[in-house]
């Protein structure tokens, strides 16, 4: 495995149990590990955006958004659940397209 890979990896991984804390704020252990899946996706999304981009200026700014946005979330745990898969699976998508648009550029420039 490419030493960037293992950094994208860890850094994701890393991003995500640094949510573990809030099991220390009253959360359930479910909407713990919901939480930790949650980042770990979009600490993906955000390692490969900073990658991609070379800016860590677009991650500052959708992790702002995100956690802006929450606050004005409707309280449903439904909903919730909903938000968490649904931006699982983005993150996935997200994450295999991202990594087939540097595979494309470097067949191209071979």
């Amino acid at each position: 495995m490419k030493r960037t890979a293992v950094a994208i990896i860890v850094s994701s991984l890393t991003f995500g149990m640094g949510h573990i804390i809030n099991l220390f704020t009253g959360q359930t252990s479910f909407e713990t590990i919901l939480q930790v899946i949650f980042e770990v996706s979009w600490g993906f999304i955000l390692t490969l955006v900073f990658y991609k981009s070379g800016s860590i200026f677009p991650c500052i700014i959708a992790h702002s958004m995100i956690d802006a946005f929450s606050m004005f979330g409707v309280d449903n745990a439904l909903v919730d659940q909903i938000y968490v898969v649904v931006t699982i699976v983005v993150a996935i998508v997200y994450c295999i397209y991202l990594g087939k648009i540097k595979e494309d550029v470097k067949k191209n420039e071979n």
